[in-house]
Protein backbone atom coordinates (compact mmCIF):
# COMPACT_ATOMS: atom_id res chain seq x y z
CA UNK A 1 0.00 0.00 0.00
CA UNK A 2 1.43 3.57 -1.33
CA UNK A 3 2.06 5.88 1.89
CA UNK A 4 0.40 8.84 1.54
CA UNK A 5 2.30 12.29 0.62
CA UNK A 6 2.86 14.84 3.39
CA UNK A 7 0.37 17.28 4.06
CA UNK A 8 2.73 19.83 5.59
CA UNK A 9 4.60 20.99 2.48
CA UNK A 10 7.93 18.74 3.27
CA UNK A 11 7.78 16.76 0.27
CA UNK A 12 6.77 20.00 -2.07
CA UNK A 13 9.67 21.70 -0.28
CA UNK A 14 12.21 18.44 -0.60
CA UNK A 15 11.18 18.89 -4.56
CA UNK A 16 11.74 22.21 -4.72
CA UNK A 17 16.00 22.11 -2.87
CA UNK A 18 16.40 19.04 -5.57
CA UNK A 19 15.21 21.32 -8.39
CA UNK A 20 16.74 24.00 -7.26
CA UNK A 21 20.18 22.75 -6.70
CA UNK A 22 20.42 20.97 -10.25
CA UNK A 23 23.43 21.92 -12.47
CA UNK A 24 24.93 20.75 -15.74
CA UNK A 25 28.91 19.30 -14.93
CA UNK A 26 31.02 19.24 -18.29
CA UNK A 27 33.94 17.97 -16.71
CA UNK A 28 34.39 14.89 -14.17
CA UNK A 29 37.49 13.28 -12.31
CA UNK A 30 38.32 9.38 -13.06
CA UNK A 31 37.07 8.63 -10.19
CA UNK A 32 35.28 5.12 -10.48
CA UNK A 33 31.06 5.02 -9.52
CA UNK A 34 29.99 2.33 -7.46
CA UNK A 35 28.00 -0.67 -9.61
CA UNK A 36 25.66 -0.37 -6.79
CA UNK A 37 25.10 3.41 -7.02
CA UNK A 38 24.27 3.20 -10.71
CA UNK A 39 21.99 0.76 -10.04
CA UNK A 40 19.99 2.56 -7.18
CA UNK A 41 20.06 5.53 -9.12
CA UNK A 42 18.40 3.27 -12.21
CA UNK A 43 15.96 1.79 -9.79
CA UNK A 44 14.89 5.39 -8.61
CA UNK A 45 14.54 6.28 -12.42
CA UNK A 46 12.78 3.74 -13.61
CA UNK A 47 9.54 4.69 -11.65
CA UNK A 48 9.70 8.00 -13.06
CA UNK A 49 6.04 8.46 -14.92
CA UNK A 50 5.92 7.43 -18.57
CA UNK A 51 2.78 7.61 -20.95
CA UNK A 52 0.28 4.83 -20.20
CA UNK A 53 3.43 3.12 -18.20
CA UNK A 54 4.66 2.03 -21.61
CA UNK A 55 8.05 2.71 -19.90
CA UNK A 56 9.90 2.92 -23.54
CA UNK A 57 12.99 3.24 -22.67
CA UNK A 58 16.02 1.24 -22.41
CA UNK A 59 18.94 1.67 -20.79
CA UNK A 60 22.93 0.97 -22.03
CA UNK A 61 25.74 1.06 -18.86
CA UNK A 62 29.12 1.75 -20.35
CA UNK A 63 32.47 1.88 -18.48
CA UNK A 64 35.98 1.23 -19.01
CA UNK A 65 37.09 -0.35 -22.51
CA UNK A 66 33.67 -0.28 -23.87
CA UNK A 67 32.80 3.60 -23.22
CA UNK A 68 36.46 4.14 -24.57
CA UNK A 69 35.76 2.13 -27.72
CA UNK A 70 32.11 3.67 -28.46
CA UNK A 71 33.22 7.35 -27.71
CA UNK A 72 36.38 6.76 -30.24
CA UNK A 73 33.70 5.63 -32.95
CA UNK A 74 31.77 8.73 -32.29
CA UNK A 75 34.47 11.28 -32.25
CA UNK A 76 35.78 9.55 -35.56
CA UNK A 77 32.15 10.16 -36.90
CA UNK A 78 32.07 13.59 -35.90
CA UNK A 79 35.78 14.29 -37.44
CA UNK A 80 33.94 13.06 -40.61
CA UNK A 81 31.19 14.74 -40.19
CA UNK A 82 29.50 12.00 -40.54
CA UNK A 83 26.68 12.28 -37.32
CA UNK A 84 23.03 12.82 -37.79
CA UNK A 85 22.25 17.00 -37.55
CA UNK A 86 20.50 17.27 -33.76
CA UNK A 87 16.76 17.28 -34.39
CA UNK A 88 15.86 18.51 -30.70
CA UNK A 89 14.81 21.89 -31.66
CA UNK A 90 12.67 23.29 -34.17
CA UNK A 91 13.88 24.89 -37.39
CA UNK A 92 12.83 28.04 -35.93
CA UNK A 93 13.20 28.30 -32.19
CA UNK A 94 10.36 31.04 -30.05
CA UNK A 95 12.24 34.29 -29.78
CA UNK A 96 11.87 33.86 -25.80
CA UNK A 97 13.63 30.25 -25.96
CA UNK A 98 16.28 31.20 -28.65
CA UNK A 99 17.43 34.15 -26.51
CA UNK A 100 18.06 31.69 -23.60
CA UNK A 101 20.09 29.41 -25.48
CA UNK A 102 22.04 32.44 -27.00
CA UNK A 103 22.48 33.47 -23.46
CA UNK A 104 23.46 30.01 -22.22
CA UNK A 105 25.93 29.43 -25.83
CA UNK A 106 27.83 32.77 -24.69
CA UNK A 107 28.35 32.40 -20.76
CA UNK A 108 29.33 28.64 -21.72
CA UNK A 109 31.86 29.57 -24.47
CA UNK A 110 32.97 32.93 -22.47
CA UNK A 111 33.84 30.35 -19.62
CA UNK A 112 35.77 28.29 -21.18
CA UNK A 113 37.95 31.23 -23.02
CA UNK A 114 36.33 30.03 -26.61
CA UNK A 115 35.61 33.15 -28.52
CA UNK A 116 32.50 33.36 -30.81
CA UNK A 117 34.37 33.30 -33.62
CA UNK A 118 36.56 30.85 -32.54
CA UNK A 119 35.01 28.00 -34.45
CA UNK A 120 37.67 25.38 -34.24
CA UNK A 121 37.52 25.21 -30.74
CA UNK A 122 33.72 24.95 -30.48
CA UNK A 123 33.95 22.14 -32.70
CA UNK A 124 36.39 20.65 -30.04
CA UNK A 125 34.09 21.59 -27.26
CA UNK A 126 31.59 20.01 -29.18
CA UNK A 127 33.56 16.64 -29.16
CA UNK A 128 33.58 16.31 -25.45
CA UNK A 129 30.14 15.38 -25.71
CA UNK A 130 31.15 12.22 -26.90
CA UNK A 131 33.83 11.44 -24.41
CA UNK A 132 31.56 12.12 -21.96
CA UNK A 133 33.09 14.90 -20.28
CA UNK A 134 35.22 12.22 -18.99
CA UNK A 135 32.56 10.87 -16.60
CA UNK A 136 33.96 7.62 -15.86
CA UNK A 137 30.22 5.93 -16.70
CA UNK A 138 27.68 6.58 -19.13
CA UNK A 139 24.79 6.30 -19.68
CA UNK A 140 22.61 5.75 -23.23
CA UNK A 141 18.87 6.08 -23.05
CA UNK A 142 16.92 4.30 -25.93
CA UNK A 143 13.78 3.99 -27.11
CA UNK A 144 12.26 1.87 -29.76
CA UNK A 145 12.37 3.87 -33.41
CA UNK A 146 8.60 2.78 -33.88
CA UNK A 147 7.58 4.70 -31.21
CA UNK A 148 7.10 9.04 -31.70
CA UNK A 149 9.09 11.61 -30.10
CA UNK A 150 6.34 12.32 -27.00
CA UNK A 151 5.99 8.81 -25.87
Amino acid sequence: MMKAPPTDGAARDAVDAVIRSRTAVRAFQPTPVPKALVVEMLEVARCAPSNSNTQPWFVHVLEGDAKRRFSEALLRSHERDELPASQHFPPELPAACRSRQADFGARYYAALGIGRADAAARYRQTAQNYLFFDAPVGLIFTIDARLMPHS
